[in-house]
């Protein structure tokens, strides 16, 4: 059975898992992200675990989901806030190096074909992946197609301002988007926690962890009502690693989506945790590269 491997860089880690052609995992190794490095470091230090990966796994092709926008008309990063060196950067000549075929996607973008491989989405005709963890990510299914708009930009939710008082600041340059609010970025400079500590914490009824929940779905829940009205998507589904908080945030997330949706929208929405976790990106890089090699 053919073997693919999937590359998920985040703002914190990176991850490499070999996958086969049926999505189950058969190797993942985790290293870390640094922000404060060069591209040309970044792709040299990506060269050197793909090589690695390569001599112990015999892959058929390499799957990138990375936190970037890429504007297709020019080839460049259009916006990569957790990787700022990459902005400007044409991703495909740092990669040039691969010798084998490889694909590249939005890590958002990623993470919803991993719904469609093998999630929640699997039955389901259009609905919205968020990716929860240090920012949010989020990709739009579109009557059975990924929907990346006119410059491949589109679905930028964690973008999205919900609070114009210009005091909380986002890694974007902007003030007072979701992201900002509802991001494990977001839960340490508002509890000193990292999001980990305040899930283990609210996991033992801490109060401050659990109102820190409270507080970022209520955000979440504004945002998801905002998009419903908007596109009349049914369902919302939540992946990445800050999803595993879903008991303690959902209530109210789901109260004030309710309230925020109009009659029609608000009848139908859905608002689930994503059985993958935090492997939906893996697993949508690897289903990416599946369709390209048509395995």
């Amino acid at each position: 059975m053919e073997t693919l491997l999937a590359i998920d860089v985040g703002g914190t880690h990176q991850r490499f898992a070999a996958i086969n052609s049926k999505g189950k995992i058969l190797e993942k190794v985790t290293y870390p992200s640094h922000r404060n490095i060069s591209s040309d470091e970044f792709f040299q230090t990506l060269k050197e675990r793909i090589t690695d990966s390569l001599k112990k796994n015999l892959c058929e092709g390499v799957a990138l989901a990375l936190p970037i926008v890429i504007d297709k008309q020019t080839g460049k990063v259009q916006d990569a806030p957790h990787l700022p060196f990459l902005n400007g950067v044409h991703v495909d000549q740092g990669l040039s190096f691969l010798s084998i075929p490889w694909v590249l996607e939005n890590d958002a973008n990623c993470a919803l074909l991993g719904e469609v491989w093998l999630g929640q989405g699997k039955e389901e005709p259009s609905f919205c992946c968020l990716t929860l963890g240090t920012g949010i990510g989020s990709g739009l299914f579109l009557n059975r197609e990924l929907w990346k708009g006119v410059r491949g930009m589109a679905s930028e939710m964690g973008h999205l301002k919900i609070d114009f008082s210009g005091k909380t600041p986002c890694c974007c340059g902007n003030h007072g988007c979701l992201e900002a609010f509802v991001s494990a970025t977001a839960l340490q400079k508002k509890t000193g926690y990292k999001a980990q500590e305040l899930y283990q914490m609210a996991s033992r009824g801490n109060p401050i962890a659990l109102s820190a929940f409270e507080h970022m779905g209520e955000c979440l829940g504004r945002g998801i009502g905002s998009v419903a009205n908007l596109l009349n998507i049914d369902l919302f589904i939540l992946a990445g690693r800050l999803s595993q908080a879903f008991q303690f945030f959902y209530p109210s997330c789901h109260r004030i989506a309710q309230e925020s949706a109009m009659k029609g929208p608000r009848q139908h929405l859905r608002i689930v945790q994503s059985k993958l976790g935090d492997d939906a990106g893996l697993l949508g890089a690897a289903f990416l590269m599946k369709q390209k090699l048509r395995l």
